[in-house]
């Protein structure tokens, strides 16, 4: 294992000069040597938001125009969310609608506004979600 903090070569304390993307650049303050090295990214878990609208398909329109109100305030903000494409999805009369695609925090974040909303989003892992 790597251990930034001191110089391989004369055990002096490094520090960080350089950072882009996935490349880091350390220098040791002792003997001016430069070290770089390259990290893999982690790739995060995402996670598909979908309301099912089983029942919502005695509502009214004026009450499911309510719902996607709600669920815009709820989601907003959220870079996996897009409200026209809610519109869309709303208007095409869909069995449900694909609220986006979220990391671990935001589903978590989003469980937490759902708790007193009573709403049901279904989070289901993405991309393992099988399209019929």
């Amino acid at each position: 294992m790597i251990d930034l903090k001191y110089c391989d070569l004369c055990g002096g304390n490094t520090y960080l000069i350089y950072k882009y993307e996935t490349l880091e650049t350390y220098k040791c303050e002792k003997c001016k040597q430069e070290f770089s090295f390259l990290f893999s990214p982690i790739i995060e878990e995402r996670t598909e938001a979908f309301y099912d609208l089983v029942d919502v398909e005695n509502k009214s329109k004026l009450e499911k125009r309510k719902l996607v109100i709600k669920l815009k305030r709820l989601f907003k903000g959220y870079p996996g969310f897009d409200p026209n494409n809610l519109d869309e999805q709303s208007y095409n009369s869909l069995n449900e609608w694909n609220l986006g695609i979220y990391s671990k925090p935001e589903v978590s974040e989003l469980e937490k506004k759902l708790q007193d909303k009573n709403l049901s989003i279904k989070f289901i892992l993405y991309p393992e979600r099988n399209e019929v």
